[in-house]
């Protein structure tokens, strides 16, 4: 009887934590997932959407300062023209008089960058290029002095009068560099470049700028930019950031497939370090072909079902706990109904071995107390015996 019991309250806490398990955990499950992926898919394609938008307003903002008249004085272009003419791709072959009215104008245009710098842009680098391509001076330093950025194709599209924004390589880091061309008497004697590098400042101003709160506390979210060597920048806590780069140089044939691939964005599954992440990912908005920077989301899949697995060991303990609820209540019930009977079975035997003086304890209460009573009375009867007193009594009081 026992066995039968604890099978059925087994069979009944099974069901009850599978159908629990299925109508309620993996239903979340499934939703927090999807709600991952779509976070994760959806902030890329915002982001490619945002970038176009800065680029308009940047572009709008650095034609203005391209027309500075403080700018266009300083950049005095015919002599400049005049002094690179002997090299006009490589003015660190220039020398005597030619080069000192190169350093001249180049003083003269790091002045007035500088308080465009203090005053109006505020980015990292302010530099102006010549119509060759030549950087004729930038903001604070002289760290880009004898640069030629004609091969590139942002600087190349303001020397012919489309001001834009790309993503260049420079001085072994990359920038998002913004470009516009400067006229002077009508025509184009260089550009105005504003620049400002990509790293995780970037990455956490474009979470901050593009995404609510609801997104950003999505899970474990995280935005980050990469080129095929390293992770330029990201808003990954540390360890995190450490381990993405190794996996991105271990991971070179994603980089290739994501590249190659004609879907604009790649959705996959990540391992770094034990930890599953959804990644989005895409290639950055660029006017070279050859340009290799991305840009990623990334969702913790973990984190982000954390609170579903912790429901569900929840939903483990309370089926335990009524599993073991039910033993006890099985326990107890043989203990006052099963046992009392059994017993009494035990002692019957005694009569049905033939000892007829048997009598069963009269002391017993419950259940056992009352199948003595009535067992002694019928043993009376049938030997013609007197009632026992305890029985008499009984009957006088009822």
């Amino acid at each position: 009887m026992k066995i039968k019991l604890f099978l059925l309250i087994l069979i009944s806490i099974g069901a009850f934590y599978l159908a629990a398990d299925y109508l309620f955990i993996q239903f979340t499950r499934n939703t927090v997932r999807e709600f991952a992926k779509n976070t994760a898919s959806q902030s890329v394609s915002l982001y490619k959407y945002k970038n176009k938008a800065d680029a308009v307003i940047e572009v709008r903002e650095v034609e203005v300062l391209a027309k500075k008249p403080e700018l266009l004085s300083a950049f005095n272009a015919e002599k400049w023209e005049a002094a690179v003419s002997e090299s006009p791709y490589d003015i660190s072959k220039i020398t005597g008089d030619n080069l000192n009215a190169i350093k001249e104008i180049e003083s003269n245009v790091q002045i007035e960058l500088n308080v465009i710098n203090k005053m109006y842009d505020r980015t990292e680098a302010i530099f102006v290029v010549d119509k060759y391509g030549n950087v004729v001076a930038k903001n604070l330093d002289g760290t880009l002095k004898n640069m030629n950025f004609s091969k590139e194709v942002l600087m190349s599209a303001a020397l012919q009068g489309a001001a834009d924004r790309d993503i260049v390589k420079m001085l072994d880091k990359t920038y998002r560099i913004t470009a516009a061309p400067i006229y002077i008497n009508g025509k184009i004697a260089g550009a105005y470049c504003s620049a400002n590098m990509i790293n995780s400042e970037t990455a956490k101003e474009v979470v901050t700028g593009l995404f609510d709160e609801s997104i950003k506390n999505a899970g474990d979210f995280y935005f980050g930019f990469f080129d095929r060597k390293t992770l330029l920048g990201s808003t990954m806590p540390t360890e995190l950031h450490e381990n993405f780069k190794k996996f991105i140089s271990e991971h070179q044939e994603m980089i290739e497939k994501i590249d190659s691939g004609d879907s604009k964005r790649h959705d996959t599954v990540i391992n770094i370090k034990g930890e599953k992440f959804y990644a989005s990912i895409a290639k950055h908005p660029s006017l070279s072909e050859s340009n290799d920077v991305f840009y990623l989301t990334l969702v913790s899949m973990d984190k982000t079902l954390g609170p579903v697995s912790s429901k569900q060991g929840t939903l483990i303990l309370i089926s335990i706990f009524i599993l073991i609820l039910g033993l006890i209540t099985i326990v107890v019930l043989d203990e006052q109904f099963n046992r009392p009977v059994n017993k009494f079975m035990e002692n019957m035997l005694e009569i049905i071995n033939g000892n007829v003086k048997y009598r069963f304890n009269n002391e017993a209460t419950g259940v056992e107390g009352n199948l003595n009573q009535n067992a002694n009375m019928m043993i009376a009867t049938l030997l013609g015996e007197k009632i026992p007193d305890k029985e008499k009594d009984n009957d006088t009081n009822e």
